[in-house]
């Protein structure tokens, strides 16, 4: 539960997670700011009572940057999926 100060490309050893969770967003505003909120919410399957797992908040700048890092992606999975579009035929 932090404020992003830095976006960087990750060395981890990285698999897909198996579960999915619920994200709600909202504008948070400081009096000299905005941010954005994001909070994820446990899966489904989760025994306990429905309550945030992780949030994150992001001002302008890192939104905008987020925004670049989503536009990459989509590009290159754009990309992989006319691949597998042609390998099919």
């Amino acid at each position: 539960m932090a404020r992003i100060r830095a976006f960087q490309r990750s060395t981890q050893r990285l698999t897909v997670h198996n579960t999915t969770v619920e994200c709600e967003f909202e504008t948070v505003d400081d009096g000299s700011s905005r941010v954005l909120h994001l909070s994820t919410f446990g899966s489904k399957d989760r025994a306990s009572v429905r309550k945030s797992s992780q949030s994150i908040q992001l001002d302008i700048d890192h939104a905008r940057k987020l925004i670049v890092i989503l536009a990459d992606f989509l590009a290159e999975a754009a990309v992989a999926s006319k691949k597998d579009a042609s390998t099919d035929q």
